[in-house]
């Protein structure tokens, strides 16, 4: 059960992330919390470029 109501519910299912190294690597991403085991996320990585995908977690 969640104590969030309203517009903060929207805002509390999503994670950013970001990653930076001394190779001046960098990446950066996002994840919009769908249900309890099902996410969809995307990200800019330096060396790969722009991707995208889902997340089963069990």
């Amino acid at each position: 059960m969640s104590l969030v109501y309203g517009s903060d519910a929207k805002l509390s299912r999503i994670r950013l992330n970001m990653m930076g190294n001394t190779d001046k690597e960098y990446m950066g991403g996002i994840r919009y919390i769908v249900s309890e085991y099902f996410s969809l996320s995307t990200h800019y990585d330096s060396d790969m470029g722009y991707g995208g995908g889902f997340t089963i977690t069990y």
